[in-house]
């Protein structure tokens, strides 16, 4: 695990190098499975401020400047149809 963690160090610091001077959205989905990031996510924040990070997550991270919003799962027709709240896919779409 401290060597997963090392990574993400490495890789968070070479991602502040690489935004340092612009804006970005960085979009993280199921980062409750890499919960140790969130102090290096936090690290990113201060070192590339105009940087956003949209992530979702079951659980908070517990990080400077988080907001929680949180969105109620799908209901059962819509797991069952395959589609999202979304609309997405279309009805008849077939990947």
């Amino acid at each position: 695990m401290a060597h997963a963690a090392a990574c993400a160090a490495d890789t968070v610091t070479g991602l502040a190098e690489r935004l340092a001077g612009t804006s970005a959205v960085l979009v993280l989905d199921n980062l409750e499975r890499v919960r140790a990031c969130g102090p290096h996510l936090a690290e990113l924040l201060t070192a590339s401020p105009d940087t956003v990070i949209l992530a979702t997550s079951r659980i908070p991270l517990r990080v400077r400047r988080e907001r929680e919003m949180r969105i109620a799962p799908l209901g059962p027709s819509a797991r069952r149809s395959g589609s999202s709240a979304s609309g997405w896919p279309p009805p008849g779409h077939r990947p």
